[in-house]
């Protein structure tokens, strides 16, 4: 069965998500609003899932109409065969966003929705919070109407190895979105300077091993009447029969927080990476250069840690203008700070968000700074 997909990007990364899509090698792939989608069977939904590093969520369109009025929203959303996209009985949660048109309630929207599967597939609403409900996205642009099924569950970027985090955290999914900004594959020396709890590390390593990131999760597809274990086993060992089992090169983690680097380990080690990852305790102006050159990468603290960010940044142009001089390097500053204050002077510039703050990454080359 032929099905439409839309990957959900982080903000920022919706080419990089779309780029990830076409290494799949599905077809139909195009950026849209939000992340880019594609066309494909389940079974490149199911790779999707697991192998997309940088998408937050895998949708599956399954109705898209017009809508100048209750009566054809509601009409619409009766005539989805939804006995073929969700299975009987169960909870069922929606989602609803609207945007320039007539139909102005998302409540209203959201019920009709409700009505819909209930009618359909005898499905009920979901609780509050409850786990293991499926989810259906009702989008409403003008008259427009798209209505999608979450293949996912639980966000992507949940790769199931971070339980504990630090202050200002970066997600998984952005964090191998700089990575793959930074064209950083795996087969050179790589160092995160100021890890906190290591995740642009963690994430690194996973991307040298050629590690699936979904693979030690569960998926909302696999509760879905179209699920077919058999292709899901396929697309699991194809996976990993693609994996490394050494890293081509190194990857180190650095920072003088040793509270940082006691939730760094015991991540690393979830993540299978125990002895994969050198970690250090270690204060920036004290490190030597690993075996390079290589790629230096680094999120300095800012927004609610603001307090660090100039003594930060100030220490990591030093060190890239120093030690570290003949390192490519890669570096988060918050939107509207100026690198060149601190030494670094960027040949490119990306713009992102991360927990709601504006950033940027900015990409030095061997002798950049």
């Amino acid at each position: 069965m032929r099905v439409e997909g839309f990957a959900v990007a982080p903000p920022g990364f919706r080419d990089v998500v779309a780029g990830e899509l076409a290494g799949l090698g599905v077809e139909g792939v195009a950026e849209e609003e939000g992340g880019a989608r594609f066309v494909g069977d389940w079974a490149d939904v199911y790779r999707a899932n697991l192998e997309l590093r940088v998408a937050s969520r895998v949708l599956v369109r399954v109705g898209r109409f017009r809508a100048a009025s209750w009566g054809d929203l509601g009409q619409g959303l009766r005539v989805i065969p939804w006995d073929r996209w969700l299975p009987e009985g169960g909870a069922v949660a929606v989602r609803a966003a609207k945007r320039g048109s007539r139909l102005y309630h998302t409540g209203r929207i959201r019920a009709a929705a409700e009505a819909a599967v209930g009618r359909g597939v005898g499905a009920r609403p979901a609780r509050s919070r409850e786990t293991g409900a499926l989810e259906v996205l009702v989008r409403v642009v003008g008259a427009e109407v798209t209505v999608s099924l979450d293949t996912s569950g639980a966000h992507l970027h949940r790769r199931g190895y971070r339980v504990e985090t630090g202050p200002a955290p970066l997600r998984e999914n952005v964090a191998a979105g700089l990575l793959a900004r930074a064209g950083w594959h795996g087969d050179e020396p790589l160092i995160d300077p100021l890890c906190g709890t290591g995740t642009l590390a963690v994430e690194g390593a996973l991307i040298a091993l050629g590690r699936a990131p979904g693979r030690d999760r569960p998926f909302a597809f696999q509760r879905l009447p179209s699920f077919d274990p058999a292709r899901w086993d396929a697309v699991l060992a194809a996976a990993a029969a693609r994996e490394r089992q050494d890293l081509p090169a190194p990857v180190f983690a650095s920072d003088r927080d040793p509270r940082a680097l006691a939730l760094l380990v015991p991540a690393a080690r979830r993540a299978g990476l125990a002895d994969r990852i050198r970690v250090a305790a270690a204060d920036l102006a004290d490190l030597e250069p690993p075996s390079g050159p290589g790629l230096l990468i680094a999120n300095p603290p800012y927004g609610r840690r603001l307090g660090g960010r100039s003594g930060a940044l100030a220490a990591l142009g030093r060190a890239l203008r120093g030690p570290f001089r003949h390192w490519r390097w890669a570096v988060v500053v918050p939107d509207g700070v100026d690198p060149g204050r601190f030494g670094l002077r960027p040949g490119a510039s990306h713009r992102f968000r991360n927990g709601g703050i504006g950033l940027r990454l900015v990409l030095g080359e061997e002798g950049g700074p």
